[in-house]
């Protein structure tokens, strides 16, 4: 029982036994490492829709996003790395999700979730048309995994290591972030918006967080 009670644990053995699982089933490591990125991408996706009862539909887009911003920055700027490539995806995206956010959180219920699948729409079409920037729907080639503090990313097992390490660090963050104040504010909003105002939460800037 008290291995069920930490999701952090349940996660580490999760991660563990998915590429004997998977490869079981006829799959490769790949997509085993496919698997926890798009498991991390649900966890975010929780946080909104299920923490704070906000109903996205653009939430792809903003993957969709953060792998260009990686790789037109491998690409362009930071060639043979993937730290620097990274760390300037995360700050596209601090600054692209704060811009939006300002916009869509101004709506809400189906106006709110309309507006993220207008999004959504948006991003697909600029990213399937320009082809010159994008590669359309050819994509972006010469993005490379490199090495990283003489760790050989291009191994499928260090490549999944490490990307199962990051998995375990977001498990990990939200859970405290679920019982935190602030996630308590967010589950505050999603049960009662008005009412959380009325007890003097601004809720529009949690939600913006």
């Amino acid at each position: 029982m008290t291995i069920l009670r930490s999701p952090l644990l349940l996660a580490a053995l999760a991660c563990a036994a998915l590429p004997f699982a998977l490869r079981a089933g006829g799959l490769t490591l790949t997509s085993a490492t496919d698997v926890i990125i798009f498991a991390i991408t649900c966890m975010a996706l929780n946080v909104l829709v299920g923490h704070t009862g906000l109903v996205s539909f653009g939430h792809g887009a903003w993957l969709g996003l953060g792998a260009y911003a990686a790789a037109l920055a491998q690409r362009h700027w930071f060639a043979d790395s993937i730290l620097w490539p990274t760390l300037s995806s995360l700050a596209f995206l601090l600054v692209a999700s704060a811009l939006v956010g300002f916009l869509v959180l101004r709506r809400r219920g189906v106006y709110f979730s309309l507006l993220t699948m207008a999004f959504s729409a948006l991003t697909y079409a600029v990213a399937f048309r320009w082809t010159a920037f994008t590669g359309g729907e050819n994509g972006l080639g010469g993005v490379t995994r490199a090495v990283w503090i003489g760790i050989d990313l291009n191994n499928p097992w260090v490549y999944y290591a490490l990307t199962a390490a990051c998995g375990l660090v977001v498990v990990h963050v939200l859970a405290r972030f679920h019982i935190s104040p602030i996630g308590t504010v967010l589950l505050a909003i999603r049960e009662n918006e008005q009412r959380a105002q009325f007890i003097g939460y601004a809720t529009q800037r949690y939600k913006q967080i």
